[in-house]
């Protein structure tokens, strides 16, 4: 007999660090749920009989996420993105909104560490809703929740 399964819509373990910075942190967190490996931690939220269910579910979730982050508390761009700090900075351009400042940085390899996270703080109120959705889908590497497939029992 087949196993039934079902589609668990998951949060990525949030950890605070200093300096107003949080990260879907590898190996420090303060959820309950732990992999051996201490990997990546998911905490669940929600169950759902469909796969379709689950990844609206899971859009939804991600969207409300956007509005109340601030996608730069998560870490530097180059955490966030695939793209080059300055391929960041240039397609912020495009959208209408002028990027932080770069400051120069002689340990990073590229040169440039822009201050990211208080630029949104002040800034991000200003634009409009599809600005915003645009520097979000610019950060690439970010994904908040995912959805899982687990057998029943």
């Amino acid at each position: 007999m087949a196993a039934e399964v079902a589609f668990l819509v998951v949060r990525g373990s949030l950890t605070p660090y200093g300096y107003g910075l949080l990260s879907l942190s590898e190996d420090e967190h303060f959820q309950p749920l732990e992999e051996d490996d201490r990997g990546r931690v998911w905490v669940p939220e929600a169950v759902f009989p469909t796969r379709a269910a689950a990844e609206r579910e899971r859009e939804r979730r991600e969207l409300a996420a956007h509005e109340l982050l601030n996608p730069f508390w998560l870490g530097p761009v180059d955490y966030l993105s695939y793209c080059t700090e300055e391929g960041v900075r240039e397609r912020v351009r495009e959208f209408g909104i002028t990027p932080p400042e770069p400051v120069r940085d002689p340990s990073r390899f590229d040169g440039d560490l822009s201050d990211w996270a208080p630029w949104w703080d002040a800034e991000s109120a200003t634009w409009s809703d599809e600005q915003r959705a645009d520097v979000w889908a610019l950060l690439d590497k970010v994904r908040l929740f995912e959805v899982l497939e687990v057998e029943l029992e």
